[in-house]
């Protein structure tokens, strides 16, 4: 950190508030949008350290806002659980997964939800379904994340598809993304990310993220309900574009 120029400094900044912004308006995000600036600036494994402890502290914020911590563990315990169990799988068998195609896999399925959500504006999933999806879906996106450290867009799809309130939606993600980190931590404790020295520095740059998120969250309380859902189709395609990128490129 000590070596960064001025200019590179400002960027981390500016990004680290850009990427707290869009967390703050749509619940996640912060990871993808930060990763795809930070290195632009600085490298890759500084940028995963700086970003540990904004991550783990944003969702674990934005999962205690309103209330609803409670309801939606009680809800979508399964999923947790699931995603818990299949993080540590996918982190034992990470050497032997090409994640360029895993990439590829998960940003085309995105797209397809997507496009089929617009084509049928009216489809929700069920509370029969969701029982029973949950823990696979949680399951599936925990080798995912113990393979890619992405585990989001699966139980997006299906958070998306249950035409959550917009402030219950955004909090049902902080939950399921804190917990989703927390397993992540253990599983990569062996990998020396965050050492000693950059605790700090991780630590600080949470505070540019949730001033982002606190501006976010003002024009969240803006947009209407149905306009909230658009704005997450929106963001879910362009994520499913950068995973599509990252394969390819």
């Amino acid at each position: 950190m000590d070596q960064l120029h001025l200019y590179e400094i400002i960027g981390v900044a500016l990004t680290l508030v850009a990427s707290g912004f869009v967390k703050g308006v749509i619940g996640f995000g912060l990871p993808l949008v930060a990763m795809s600036l930070l290195s632009s600036f600085i490298p890759v494994d500084l940028a995963l350290a700086l970003l540990v402890l904004p991550i783990v502290s944003t969702n674990l914020w934005q999962g205690l806002q309103g209330g609803y911590a409670l309801r939606i563990f009680k809800r979508f315990w399964t999923m947790i659980a699931m995603l818990g169990i299949g993080i540590f799988v996918g982190a034992a068998i990470v050497a032997g997964i090409d994640d360029r195609m895993l990439f590829l896999v998960i940003g085309v399925a995105v797209i397809v939800f997507v496009g089929f959500s617009v084509w049928q504006p009216r489809f929700v999933l069920d509370e029969k379904t969701v029982r029973w999806l949950s823990p696979i879906v949680g399951f599936l996106s925990g080798i995912i994340g113990g393979i890619s450290t992405i585990y989001g867009p699966p139980m997006l799809i299906v958070l998306t598809s249950l035409r959550l309130p917009k402030d219950f939606f955004v909090a049902a993600v902080g939950v399921i993304l804190f917990s989703g980190s927390i397993f992540l931590t253990i599983a990569f404790s062996t990998v020396k990310i965050l050492t000693a020295d950059l605790i700090l520095p991780s630590a600080l740059s949470a505070l540019p993220v949730f001033a982002g998120m606190y501006a976010g969250r003002v024009l969240r309380n803006r947009i209407p309900q149905d306009g909230f859902r658009r704005v997450i189709l929106f963001s879910l395609f362009l994520i499913s574009l950068n995973l599509i990128r990252r394969a390819v490129f």
